[in-house]
């Protein structure tokens, strides 16, 4: 065994030990994504409860939310948080910044059709 695989082994110790229940849509996340829970079925299970129980939202940060959905069977759940528009979720950040810069792409549209040289 390399000292990277045990190193993964003693993590992978520590962490069982340490969250024995998941509580938070993260400990459930990284439990899934990097292997850490002995039932990968049941935690999926609970992060998919987890987030439907709060409106299809999500509560984490982690960038690995969507991909631990998707590898265990919550394909649609995974959908359902990236096409979310209500706060909390990726999309409704980007409709704000659509909103607060979308009037400065309209006025430079606008006078660009009216003949001005910008």
């Amino acid at each position: 065994m390399s000292e990277y695989e045990e190193l993964y082994e003693n993590i992978v110790k520590i962490f069982k030990r340490t969250f024995t229940q998941y509580t938070t849509q993260t400990e459930c996340v990284l439990a899934l994504y990097f292997n850490l829970t002995d039932n990968k079925a049941d935690t999926a299970k609970k992060l998919d409860k987890m987030i439907k129980d709060n409106g299809n939202k999500p509560q984490t940060s982690t960038p690995y939310l969507l991909r631990a959905l998707s590898e265990n069977g919550y394909a649609d759940t995974a959908y359902d948080l990236l096409l979310q528009e209500e706060y909390p979720s990726w999309l409704y950040e980007v409709n704000q910044a659509l909103q607060q810069y979308g009037n400065t792409g309209m006025e430079l549209k606008r006078t660009a059709h009216s003949g001005v040289m910008i």
